[in-house]
């Protein structure tokens, strides 16, 4: 039995799930440079597999302790409630709103455009737009039988 009252369990699993988003974190860092083909990459890979693979396996144990730690004291952990596709959708939607803010509307602001710069911003905004309006498709029906279509 813990002598830990309500609250102090409450912080104890709320400060565990803001080390695991930091462990995640250094996942995705680690996983990054060799996943991703953004164009922007945030860090340079200099985590040699060797390290990446003790440090995956810290993060294990890391992960470990804290399940055997909750459980010892027992605090549930809640299941996810947040559906990945929704998120999905919900980072389309912020992406298009950003992808909006690149067309002459708001361009303007940064000074004043010829005709043929509203044009160039027209199309790249339409551009990005309609590859951003084909990974919500990607989530409509059975994924396996979705085909990304190239443009003409």
């Amino acid at each position: 039995m813990t002598e830990l009252k309500k609250n102090h369990k409450r912080s104890l699993l709320i400060g565990f799930r803001y080390v695991d988003d930091l462990l995640s974190d250094m996942e995705k860092i680690m996983a990054k440079p060799v996943a991703s083909q953004s164009p922007f990459p945030k860090y340079v890979a200099d985590i040699t597999p060797a390290q990446q693979k003790i440090i995956a396996e810290e993060i294990a144990c890391m992960r470990g302790e804290m399940r055997r730690i909750l459980e010892d004291k027992g605090i549930a952990i809640d299941h996810p409630k947040i559906s990945s596709a929704r998120a999905v959708r919900n980072a389309v939607h912020f992406a298009d709103m950003a992808v909006e803010e690149m067309g002459p509307k708001y361009m303007k602001g940064y000074g004043e455009l010829t005709e043929g710069g509203v044009q160039e911003l027209n199309e790249i905004k339409l551009c990005m737009q309609k590859l951003l309006a084909r990974i919500p498709d990607a989530l409509m029906g059975d994924a396996e039988t979705v085909t990304i279509k190239p443009d003409p």
